[in-house]
């Protein structure tokens, strides 16, 4: 009967050490992921901080329509001023180029757009005021 003993004692003793083995992995495994999340964290903060913030803004605009307006503006506006400037920038150049049926659709949509989400635009127009005002190039 020993001898019957003996061989479930090894067999137990390999499956802990399996056992050990595998939560190891797991455990390692779960390491990486929480190092790649904090590495990326730490490399594009902005980019993290505003999505975060824009996810609570879209949340707030479901019961508040101006505050969570002015919040999804704010950080629309603040990450992307530049781009924004830019294109309102070459607008007058687009509305020579394409003729004023189509510059005053393009201007009604405009309009329609502010009419339907003020708090949008004009949160969006603070912030890129105010970036352009505080960030200098």
């Amino acid at each position: 009967m020993e001898k019957d003993e003996k061989p479930s004692e090894k067999e137990e003793k390999e499956a802990r050490d399996e056992k050990k083995q595998e939560e190891s992995v797991i455990k390692e495994k779960m390491s990486s992921c929480i190092d790649t999340v904090s590495c990326f964290v730490t490399k594009h903060t902005r980019d993290v901080i505003v999505a975060t913030i824009l996810f609570f803004g879209v949340v707030i605009a479901f019961f508040h329509h101006l505050w969570g307006g002015l919040i999804i503006g704010v950080m629309g506006g603040t990450y992307f001023s530049d781009e924004i400037i830019q294109f309102f920038g070459n607008l007058v150049r687009q509305f020579e180029q394409q003729g004023m049926l189509r510059s005053l659709i393009i201007l009604g949509i405009f309009v329609s757009f502010f009419i339907l989400a003020p708090s949008i635009i004009i949160g969006g127009a603070v912030a890129m005021g105010i970036r352009h005002l505080l960030v200098s190039k």
